[in-house]
């Protein structure tokens, strides 16, 4: 007995509805192949920067996304799509490097069926492609290419596709002798390499020069990760307003992915983590599947996958009545914590410092031993995003900040995250806090539907 929408259309019916619009809409607008978001230069300069760090000498070979199972969506490799903006299956970029007085740059885009692109050649070119080649040609001009280019540059790890990020990926389980999967972009080195067996080619990961490019943000894909926050928000908070004893976690993941797809993103770009009650402990939890009960903390972190970018924000707050006491004290100071963090998203600073300040305050406020010994992560088009651990941090890189608390004798934990940017001054949270707070009282204004959180 939920009590609300007698009479009316119940509300899974009008999220259903959402979903099919947004996803109907989102098709429509982008298309087969090449997609919105970042404008043509935008890539053609991330090509030509491409060209100049490999050198006059080399050449990359980059390996777009299979096409997938009948009925799952395609979405592109990450890396794949930073230097094309190409969204189809099957494709392979191949970009020759040039020297200092070389003015042109050969980038060749190979697709299963060029014809099928035809309306798109134009833009692509925009975008830096310079010749568009059926497949059939790869091996014939990448064995020619092998004459004079003597170092190819390919991926070494697995390709970010859906809901996936870098360090997320393990190593298959041994479950017999001899069993050796081979993922894709694998099983594509590999047949390079075969195929080049009788040249004297060496093969190196392109990820140090690619990881380099991406970890540094544009001022464009700024923008397209303030929009990406700014949904997130507006996520998190319609969850909030929606939050009540008695309905799943998973209707609460549902107006979370509801808000990303009818505000233009593809969807989540992970499975939303909606932890109530005693599920809060567990750190990736992702079931979703528990009713929520009078009394509950809950625990929500949620981000869009919007124009292949995205945005990592959590927030904790109460089913029904106020904070708990025990919560209310841990909270505050988590918030405390958190502000120390973001503080230190600085240049020349890196990821260790932000912990350490994190730590500092934690002490400081008496909560130091519950303080787990995580900082955060890069964010960008992976959720987790690449880029090293000690490097410091420069103008235009976005991190994470993720305080965590937990006290385990209590089976008590409590998180706040919100996607951070580096700039010349003072950081800049991405994530709209006029939108979706920090405070206590903010946030169960929201919940309760008070002036404040109209």
């Amino acid at each position: 007995m939920r009590g609300r929408g007698e009479g009316r259309c119940p509300f899974r019916w009008k999220l259903a509805l959402l979903l099919v619009v947004g996803v109907g809409a989102l098709r429509t607008a982008r298309g087969e192949q090449v997609t919105e978001g970042l404008a043509a230069e935008e890539f053609r300069a991330r090509v030509e920067r491409l060209a100049d760090e490999l050198g006059p000498s080399a050449v990359a070979v980059l390996k777009g996304a299979p096409k997938p199972d009948r009925f799952r969506p395609f979405r592109q490799y990450n890396t794949f799509y930073y230097f094309s903006g190409y969204a189809g299956p099957d494709a392979v970029l191949v970009v020759r490097g040039r020297g200092r007085k070389q003015v042109a740059v050969a980038a060749t885009l190979y697709v299963p069926w060029p014809a099928r692109v035809h309306r798109q050649s134009d833009e692509l070119r925009a975008r830096g492609i310079t010749e568009i080649r059926p497949a059939t040609r790869l091996a014939a001009d990448l064995k020619e290419l092998a004459e004079s280019s003597k170092v190819f540059y390919v991926q070494s790890y697995p390709g970010e596709g859906m809901a996936q990020a870098r360090d997320a990926f393990h190593r298959p389980f041994p479950l017999l002798p001899g069993y050796r999967p081979v993922g894709d972009v694998a099983a594509f080195r590999a047949a390079l390499r075969q195929l080049l067996a009788d040249k004297q080619v060496a093969l190196k990961p392109i990820e140090p020069i690619s990881d380099a490019m991406r970890r540094v943000k544009s001022k464009r894909e700024i923008e397209l990760m303030r929009r990406a926050a700014r949904i997130t928000a507006l996520a998190l908070r319609a969850a909030i307003r929606r939050t009540r004893p008695g309905i799943l976690e998973a209707e609460l993941a549902g107006v979370c992915e509801a808000t990303f797809l009818t505000h233009g993103a593809r969807g989540s770009a992970w499975t939303p983590i909606v932890a109530s009650g005693p599920n809060m402990v567990e750190l990736h939890y992702m079931r979703n599947n528990r009713t929520l009960a009078e009394g509950d903390m809950l625990l929500i972190d949620a981000g869009p996958d919007y124009h292949y970018y995205t945005s990592d924000v959590t927030r904790c707050w109460p089913v029904s009545g106020p904070f708990p006491p025990r919560y209310a004290e841990l909270y505050d100071k988590l918030v405390e914590v958190h502000r120390a963090g973001i503080a230190m998203v600085r240049p020349g600073k890196t990821m260790f410092d932000v912990l350490r300040a994190m730590q500092a305050k934690a002490r400081e406020l008496g909560i130091g031993r519950y303080l787990l010994p995580v900082a955060g992560h890069y964010t960008g088009m992976a959720v987790h995003d690449v880029g090293k651990a000690s490097e410091p941090f420069v103008p235009g890189v976005v991190f994470n900040v993720e305080p965590l608390l937990m006290v385990r004798k209590e089976r008590l934990h409590l998180r706040l995250e919100d996607t951070v940017l580096c700039t010349e001054g003072d950081p800049e949270v991405l994530t709209p806090l006029e939108l979706l707070p920090w405070e206590r009282d903010a946030i169960l204004a929201i919940r309760d539907g008070g002036q404040d959180g109209n």
